[in-house]
């Protein structure tokens, strides 16, 4: 597929940034003699405050919801919880990369008086997708 294109288009996301590169391609060579193809530049953008942060941040919030829903516990001001909320976050959407859907599991991510609390929920692809619209379309 990547042979037959003229123009390609990559999304780089880091922490609290995105950018964009348009890539062209054209024919190797001045005159285009070379019989082999180049890729150059076409254009570029850099948005600064949306990155992978954005996305892990999306999917923190879905899962203290969800938390609080199935338990009452609302776990966002919990510091050690958020910590291990991110973590496994960025450990979800890595995986999904590679898989329609993963378990994200932390035991004893909290306690109340009925003893200790376990975050156990199953993320799509698709529903990841849903979550991070928002911060995708600010990119």
């Amino acid at each position: 597929e990547l042979a037959s294109a003229g123009t390609l288009g990559v999304l780089e996301m880091s922490g609290l940034s995105s950018s964009l590169t348009v890539l062209a391609k054209r024919p190797e060579g001045a005159e285009g003699g070379g019989g082999g193809w180049v890729w150059e530049v076409a254009a570029s953008h850099r948005q600064h405050g949306v990155g992978g942060e954005s996305l892990d941040g999306a999917l923190v919030e879905h899962l203290v919801r969800g938390f609080r829903e199935a338990h009452g516990i609302d776990l966002s001001a919990d510091h050690l919880a958020l910590v291990r909320l991110h973590e496994a976050s960025e450990a979800a959407i890595l995986a999904l990369c590679s898989s329609p859907s993963v378990p994200v599991s932390l035991p004893f991510i909290t306690a109340d008086a009925s003893g200790p609390k376990h975050l156990e929920q199953t993320l799509s692809r698709a529903a990841l997708e849903r979550l991070i619209e928002p911060a995708l379309a600010a990119a």
